[in-house]
């Protein structure tokens, strides 16, 4: 009888796993894939919204560089490689425009009345089209305005040291006279220059 026995108990061992243990180990294989599909999420998440960020990061600087003149492509991944999914949802942006001189529009004097009183100050405002100006200069020059209180024709003369985009004339001995701003718009494709002109008194 003991012999029949511990044979039967070396047969249940040689058939290896039951229904029972194995249902179990599925059950916690699933578990542990469950919490780290769970834990993953934040991550996910995190790193969509930096490729989405880095997109609009492309974006901008594909519009700097078109303005700017610079020619290449520039690379920005699209919705189904930001979410993870792969695919070829990317899109080359070209930054291939031409680069266009600064235009002067028109130049014109603010920052007090009707006329311009000593020790009042100018400012310059100056609007542009075309390019956009890399750098902007301002020259002040004055001149006397002659019997006739005019500000046209030649004779002006550079102010030393007013160039900024203000100026405060101060008061003349010899009467009223006249100043006039010269801007200079400038980048790689060119510049071009404007002026605008006020009498002082």
């Amino acid at each position: 009888m003991g012999f029949v026995i511990e044979q039967m108990r070396r047969a249940r061992r040689d058939e290896g796993f039951t229904l029972i243990e194995l249902l179990i180990v599925i059950l916690i294989l699933g578990i542990l894939a469950g919490i780290a599909v769970f834990a993953s999420g934040p991550f996910r998440d995190k790193a969509t919204a930096a490729c989405q960020d880095a997109n609009t990061e492309i974006g901008i600087v594909a519009n700097a560089a078109t303005d700017a003149g610079v020619s290449g492509d520039l690379y920005a991944q699209g919705p189904g490689d930001c979410a993870g999914t792969g695919g070829s949802s990317g899109s080359t942006t070209s930054t291939t425009a031409a680069l266009a001189a600064p235009v002067v529009d028109s130049v014109t004097l603010g920052g007090f009345g009707s006329t311009l009183s000593y020790y009042e100050t100018a400012t310059a405002t100056v609007s542009t089209s075309g390019g956009a100006a890399d750098t902007t200069t301002y020259q002040w020059a004055s001149k006397d305005d002659g019997s006739g209180n005019s500000c046209s024709g030649g004779g002006w003369s550079d102010i030393s040291g007013a160039t900024g985009a203000s100026y405060t004339p101060g008061y003349s001995l010899w009467g009223d006279y006249c100043v006039r701003v010269t801007v200079t718009v400038t980048n790689t494709a060119g510049s071009d220059t404007g002026t605008a002109v006020e009498h002082v008194g």
